[in-house]
C-alpha cells in the first residue's frame, strides 16, 4: 500500500508511550499527561515547520486486552493536541501492546483514535512517498520471516517500525538473542524503531526509546523525543526529557560524603532508591538524612543488604529484584514476632492485600 503526503519535509518522532502502565494508575497517567502537555507541546510548538509530520513508533497503550475509560480519555485528549499541530499527517504503527492477538493485528486499541482528525493508523506495512522521500512504516509483525519478506520488497530509504533487532540490548545485563538482524536493514538509510525502551544505537538503526522513564531500567538512560529533517540529508535533532522524574540511586557512603544542598539536588522530583549497608545502619546515624531526601522526592525506598568486606560500595552493583522491597521487609519482621502462627499468618495476608493495593497507585 502506497500513500503520498507530498508537502511533509521533516517528521517527529515518538514511540511507546504506553498509556494506561502499572494497571491504569492515575498517577502515573497524570505524569504523562503532564509531560506532553507541559514539556513536549510546548517544545513542537517552539521548532515547528510547516509540513511538519508525527510518527508514533508503536505501544500508545500499555494493555493488549483492555483500555481504561480515564486512560483512553487522556490519550484522545492528546492525540487532539497533537492533531491541532500536526495537521499534515500524525502516522501511528501498530505495536505489540496495541493488538490484542499475537498472530494477527485485526484487533487494535489504535482504532480508538482513528477518528481524531489527521490521524491515520496502521495495522499492516505501509510506504508513505514525500516529496523526495520514500518512508517504510511496518508495525509488529508476527514472525521475523514476515519482517525480512516486507523489507525485501521496500524500496523506501528510511523504515519506521516496532521490533526486536538482535543483539539489541534490554538493559545492561540482557542482549536480545533473536530478532531482525541489522544486515536485513542495511538498505536503508535509517531505521527508527520502538519496542524496546531503552534508547540505543547500532549501525543504521536507533531505538527511539519511550519519553520518559517508567522503571528502574530506565535509570541512567536519556529520553526524549526526536526530529528527523528529510530535505537535509536525515539530519536529526534530539530533546532530551528534563521535565520528568528520573530514577535514581543514591549509595549511603555516597550521601554520607556529600553536603545536603548535594544530595537534594540528585533527589528532588525523581524516585530515590538508597542503598544501605545492614551495618550502616547501627554505625551511623543516616535516618534524619533519609527524612530530608523523602521531602523532596517523589517516592523514596531504602534498600538494605549484607556487603561483602571485599566489595567497594563505590562501585557495588545491585539488582533490585533480588533485593527486599516493602513487603519483604515487613514479611521479615512480621515473622521475626512472638505471636502464634494463625495471627501471624492473618497480618501477612493483611500486609499483602494493602502491599498489592499500594502497588497500583505507584
Amino acid at each position: 500500500m502506497i500513500v503520498e503526503n507530498k508537502r511533509a519535509k521533516r517528521a517527529w518522532i515518538i514511540s511507546d508511550t504506553h498509556f494506561g502502565a502499572r494497571n491504569n494508575s492515575v498517577e502515573w497517567l497524570d505524569r504523562m499527561t503532564e509531560y506532553f502537555e507541559e514539556f513536549f507541546i510546548p517544545n513542537v510548538k517552539k521548532h515547528y515547520q510547516k509540513g511538519d509530520i508525527l510518527i508514533h513508533c508503536g505501544d500508545v497503550y500499555d494493555n493488549r486486552q483492555s483500555v481504561n475509560l480515564l486512560v483512553l480519555h487522556r490519550t484522545i485528549g492528546l492525540f487532539e493536541k497533537f492533531s491541532e499541530i500536526f495537521t499534515d499527517g500524525i502516522y501511528v504503527i501498530a505495536g505489540n501492546h496495541d493488538i490484542m492477538r499475537k498472530n494477527t493485528n485485526d484487533i487494535t486499541s489504535l482504532d480508538t483514535i482513528k477518528y481524531v482528525p489527521n490521524v491515520h493508523i496502521y495495522k499492516e506495512p505501509v510506504t508513505l512517498e514525500l516529496q523526495d522521500t520514500k518512508l517504510l512504516l511496518m508495525p509488529w509483525r508476527k514472525s521475523h520471516a514476515d519482517e525480512q519478506t516486507c523489507i525485501a520488497g521496500s524500496d523506501a530509504e528510511y523504515l519506521f517500525c516496532h521490533t526486536t533487532v538482535l543483539g539489541a540490548k534490554f538493559d545492561k545485563y540482557r542482549h536480545s538473542g533473536e530478532g531482525l538482524a541489522s544486515d536485513d536493514c542495511k538498505e536503508f538509510k535509517r531505521v527508527y524503531t520502538g519496542h524496546i525502551h531503552l534508547s540505543q544505537e547500532y549501525k543504521n538503526i536507533l531505538y527511539v526509546g519511550n519519553p520518559y522513564q517508567m522503571t528502574r531500567s530506565d535509570a541512567n538512560n536519556s529520553k526524549g523525543f526526536w526530529c528527523v529533517d528529510f530535505e537535509n540529508g536525515g539530519k536529526e535533532t534530539y530533546y532530551e526529557n528534563t521535565y520528568s522524574p528520573k530514577f535514581v540511586k543514591i549509595y549511603i557512603n555516597q550521601a554520607l560524603e556529600s553536603t545536603l544542598k548535594q544530595i537534594i539536588e540528585v533527589a528532588t522530583n525523581n524516585f530515590v532508591d538508597i542503598y544501605v549497608p545492614n551495618d550502616y545502619l547501627m554505625k551511623y546515624q543516616v535516618t534524619p538524612l533519609i527524612d530530608e531526601i523523602s521531602k523532596v522526592s517523589k517516592r523514596l525506598d531504602v534498600i538494605p543488604f549484607e556487603l561483602d568486606e571485599s566489595n567497594n560500595l563505590q562501585t557495588y552493583d545491585i539488582d533490585y529484584d533480588k533485593t527486599l522491597n516493602t513487603y519483604n521487609l515487613c514479611e521479615k519482621y512480621v515473622k521475626g514476632m512472638a505471636i502464634e502462627k494463625p495471627m501471624q499468618k492473618k497480618v501477612l495476608k493483611m500486609l499483602k492485600e494493602v502491599y498489592n493495593e499500594a502497588l497500583k497507585w505507584k
